[in-house]
């Protein structure tokens, strides 16, 4: 009796011992999820942040661009015009110094006509011609080249614009889409770390739910066997001592009788034979 109440208090105090340490294991595994969670959650704020400090730099340094182009621009257009302003003085002073220059000549002609009035004038009209000619040539020839430099240098200026915006664009672009390929491989990365997590925790619910139902079982079978053991047992030693009570009544009964009945001749015959013998 004793024996088999032991043996129920070990078995339940195993089966105790084997849920607390399910328990434990249960707690571990969710406390380790939780933490690897925050850690993904944590890389992924830091990629975000990342991709978006770099997307914000890249803005910014376009608007800078932006604004140190149209800066250039107009230090350009300030350029162009001063460099206008200063070859149309410069032909301003050289038209008057030519027209000061064909007023002296024109006094020292004077001076000749005076001794040969014919020669005089054909060689001003020639020479007032000529140098007409000449400045009006010059200041042609002045404007065309400025023209020129103008136009090559605003084509020249406008397609190196074009250029640098269409690279610092594809720049941007190739940047934004890095990080936009980088963001989807990473969050592609952590959904299947997270549904691999998932799965692994499924699994080991499984696991845990079979280990403990065949801890029960086993715990339940060692009980049940053990009590299986203590009814034979109890059985047996009830058997055995109804089969004692039952032979002890049977010899109280003839007992009994003996005592009650006076022996007859033979029974006198029969027990000096058996004293005999």
């Amino acid at each position: 009796m004793f024996d088999t109440k032991d043996n129920l208090a070990q078995s339940f105090k195993l089966l105790e011992d084997s849920m607390e340490k399910m328990w434990d294991f249960w707690s571990m595994s969710m406390k380790s999820l939780t933490a690897t969670q925050e850690q993904i959650e944590e890389i992924t704020r830091k990629q975000m942040e990342q991709s978006k400090a770099a997307l914000d730099g890249m803005t910014k340094f376009q608007g800078e661009f932006n604004q140190q182009v149209r800066n250039n621009q107009e230090q350009f257009q300030k350029m162009a015009e001063t460099a206008f302003t200063n070859t149309y003085e410069q032909a301003n002073k050289a038209n008057q110094r030519l027209v000061s220059d064909l007023s002296d000549q024109v006094k020292e002609l004077n001076s000749q006509i005076l001794k040969n009035q014919d020669q005089v004038g054909k060689m001003v009209d020639e020479t007032v011609a000529r140098t007409y000619a000449q400045v009006e040539k010059s200041r042609q020839d002045a404007i065309a080249g400025l023209s020129a430099k103008v136009t090559e240098m605003t084509k020249q200026f406008q397609g190196n614009q074009s250029a640098v915006q269409k690279m610092v664009k594809d720049v941007v672009m190739k940047t934004y889409e890095q990080g936009e390929n980088a963001n989807t491989a990473l969050l592609a990365g952590l959904s299947g770390q997270v549904a691999d997590l998932n799965k692994q925790i499924k699994s080991n619910q499984v696991q845990i739910q079979q280990m403990v139902q065949d801890a029960v079982m086993n715990t339940f079978g060692d009980a049940n066997r053990a009590n299986q053991n203590m009814v034979s047992s109890l059985t047996a030693q009830v058997e055995d001592l109804s089969k004692k009570i039952v032979d002890l009544t049977k010899q109280y009964q003839s007992l009994v009788k003996k005592a009650e009945a006076p022996p007859t001749a033979t029974a006198k015959k029969e027990a000096v034979a058996k004293k005999a013998e």
